[in-house]
């Protein structure tokens, strides 16, 4: 009965040492495109990078839905928020920039 116990323990660190490295990687994978989605909306030069943010914020939309049914860290959750409502913002900004010039 001990030695059950000592391997759920080992294997329940295991598992939140995991998650946590998930949990990490995915957070900065998604500040890293935050933030070339980000810059690449500011260089917009034509409607077409903008269509492609767009579609991308709508994308991570979905996924944050999903990080949200996964018991994901609430702070996570809210910096991706922000970061998806900044990139929404840039979008309408180059797509702003674009209706302006037709």
């Amino acid at each position: 009965m001990k030695d059950e116990q000592e391997q759920t323990k080992v294997l329940i660190a295991v598992n939140e040492m995991v998650l946590h490295d998930l949990n990490q990687a995915t957070s900065r994978s998604t500040n890293n495109l935050a933030s070339l989605l980000v810059q690449y909306t500011s260089w917009s030069l034509t409607g077409s990078l903008s269509v492609q943010v767009e579609s991308t914020v709508k994308f991570l939309k979905q996924k944050h839905i999903v990080m949200e049914g996964t018991g994901i860290c609430k702070n996570k959750l809210i910096m991706v928020k922000e970061r998806l409502d900044q990139m929404k913002h840039q979008g309408d900004r180059a797509a702003g920039h674009r209706s302006d010039r037709n």
